[in-house]
């Protein structure tokens, strides 16, 4: 599984349904790149196609529940990578990089 691949199938979790055209906007790809990833990952039976009962010409992605567990998976482990990173670190460490964090997300207007 490639690190675009799974960036799909999150951003279709969090955007679905969600047509082709939109996901490609979404992770910033032309359609056709879009839709050979799409076919990939649902040949691997990570990706479901339906078409929209009001657009006919709409296909609406969303992922099965393989999908799903993966991306469970993987959260869980960045999530434990990510605990065991932050423990080995000194408290004064640890700070500075909320620190960081907190300034790069919410950057002072000074």
């Amino acid at each position: 599984m490639t690190l675009l691949q799974l960036a799909t199938m999150h951003l279709i979790s969090a955007l679905a349904p969600v047509s082709l055209t939109d996901l490609a906007k979404a992770l910033g790809t032309r359609p056709p790149a879009t839709s050979a990833m799409v076919d990939r990952l649902a040949h691997a039976g990570l990706v479901c196609r339906t078409t929209d009962p009001d657009n006919r010409r709409r296909v609406s992605l969303t992922l099965t529940a393989a999908a799903t567990k993966i991306i469970g998976d993987t959260g869980t482990d960045a999530a434990k990578r990510l605990h065991a990173m932050l423990t080995s670190m000194s408290p004064q460490i640890r700070r500075y990089l909320i620190d960081v964090l907190r300034d790069s997300v919410y950057p002072s207007t000074a």
